[in-house]
């Protein structure tokens, strides 16, 4: 099944951040077009498209309405088809990273040392702990053809 593209909308272009979501949002959609989505996750996500490309309201609605609906349609790539947009997972383990590892080992530091100021030490290595894994996860969509020619802008 087909993914629908967004249509143009007027004045566009006088909006800067509009202009990037719809942008963004277009970028996706175009490399979805390029896999082979089931017919049950393409209607979800034509569904997602339908709902921006009826949308009439303000530029800053208008704005919201395509923010909200890709991240609807990445939840949809992401938890059903395991599908996920460039560096996904690094920027999503160097936050874990940071608070899973970074800060236990900050503390226990800060313990050991007898000074908690020390805390903040921990949070550079979580930070890196969590790149080098996320990439790795990266990686490894990459090479079994799991990723997106896309990267996503939050």
């Amino acid at each position: 099944m087909e993914i629908n593209q967004l249509y143009s909308k007027e004045n566009i272009e006088k909006a800067y951040k509009l202009e990037d979501r719809f942008l963004s949002l277009s970028e996706l959609l175009a490399a979805l077009s390029q896999k082979s989505i089931p017919a049950e996750q393409a209607e979800k996500i034509n569904r997602h498209v339908d709902s921006v490309n009826k949308f009439s309201g303000t530029n800053q609605e208008f704005s919201k309405k395509i923010s909200t609906e890709q991240k609807s349609i990445l939840k949809i790539v992401i938890n059903e088809l395991k599908i996920v947009p460039v560096n996904y997972y690094r920027n999503l383990w160097t936050a874990l990273g940071m608070s899973a590892f970074g800060i236990p080992f900050g503390v226990v530091f800060g313990l050991v040392v007898g000074n908690m100021a020390f805390l903040a030490i921990g949070l550079p290595i979580g930070m890196g702990v969590g790149v080098v894994l996320g990439s790795n996860m990266d990686k490894k969509a990459a090479t079994e053809h799991r990723q997106l020619d896309v990267v996503i802008k939050y």
